[in-house]
């Protein structure tokens, strides 16, 4: 966290895939490295998915392990290069990178091995704008040039308020802090509760990336952040989110392309692995996460054993059990 209260700085990999740049545009080229509990992963993942570039730029997924001493371990490296953990990818070319901000996602260029972005952000608009020759659904733009002044002002109140502001809540040192965090969170639902009263999407019937950076976020709220980061206030109940923003949170689930970028049982897992102890004193077991999950998920989400399945189909751990071994930690 930084020295503003928030969660992640500036990211400091800022690199563009451009045609005429050191990172082209090319089918194949390109890697992201990702974690399903990661809010900011998952926004990526939708916008590779949403625009079927799914042959064109290849993912896999770390670890969930609360232990990182060279950031993220990888569950493997399907690049070739033998990577580790995160600390391997960024300093990959850039010896003298260290540890300075190992966080996911990370868009990775295989051809000179090379980390281009891990700005979420910009992620979004290279995998939107970048890869049309080859995207198998190019006519979709979720960035349009008469709706962007319209998505940054969103993305101006969405971010402090709800995309950062659950763990400025989690992590809050004092009354104050938290108090500040709460009031731009509330303020932020009752904006999107609002806007859902007159729209479709957040910018009337038309999906944009202002809807792609709430979706991930709005997902987890009731399963995990309102379970680990919240918590009552001036002797009101636990935010949570209304019917209306509920129900539109399952009609963007049921878009195609979208439901196959979520795994909500494996994010209560990483979330309470990565930040149980540092927020309420305690992590869980795998048993209780599962309780956690069959509690606490929306009716409208898949079972357990269904995500287990989609888990085995992608090559990652059946049960969601993806805590690094001693043997494999030892080596990083």
């Amino acid at each position: 966290m930084d020295a503003d209260g928030h969660l992640r700085g500036k990211n400091r990999m800022q690199n563009w895939v451009l045609f005429g740049s050191e990172h082209p545009p090319a089918p194949g080229r390109y890697h992201l490295f990702l974690n399903y509990s990661c809010g900011w992963s998952h926004q990526v993942l939708l916008v590779r998915s949403l625009k079927g570039l799914q042959d064109v730029i290849s993912v896999s997924h770390t670890y969930q392990h609360p232990v990182r001493p060279h950031g993220w371990p990888l569950l493997h490296d399907p690049t070739g290069n033998g990577f580790t953990s995160m600390f391997d990818v960024y300093n990959s070319k850039n010896s003298e990178y260290g540890n300075q901000q190992l966080t996911v996602p990370v868009l990775f260029d295989k051809s000179i091995k090379r980390v281009v972005s891990n700005d979420p952000a910009h992620i979004l608009l290279m995998l939107n704008e970048a890869f049309n020759e080859w995207a198998s659904n190019p006519k979709l733009d979720l960035y349009p040039a008469d709706k962007r002044a319209q998505i940054e002002e969103i993305n101006r109140m969405l971010w402090p308020g709800l995309n950062d502001g659950v763990y400025r809540c989690g992590f809050a040192k004092n009354e104050e802090v938290y108090n500040e965090a709460h009031g731009a969170l509330s303020k932020s639902l009752k904006w999107i509760e609002n806007t859902l009263g007159q729209h479709k999407f957040l910018i009337a019937d038309e999906l944009t990336l202002a809807d792609v950076r709430a979706f991930p976020h709005l997902l987890r709220f009731d399963l995990i952040y309102r379970q680990l980061m919240l918590r009552a206030i001036e002797d009101s109940p636990v935010l949570s989110l209304p019917a209306s923003v509920v129900g539109y949170v399952e009609m963007l689930f049921g878009i195609p392309g979208v439901r196959e970028t979520c795994d909500p049982h494996l994010a209560v897992v990483g979330y309470w692995a990565q930040l149980g102890r540092a927020v309420k004193g305690r992590s869980m077991t795998i048993a209780q996460d599962d309780t956690m999950y069959d509690k606490f998920r929306y009716a409208w989400m898949p079972l357990r054993e269904e995500l287990e399945q989609k888990r085995m189909s992608e090559g990652l751990p059946r049960n969601g059990e993806q805590h690094v071994t001693q043997e494999h930690l030892a080596t990083l």
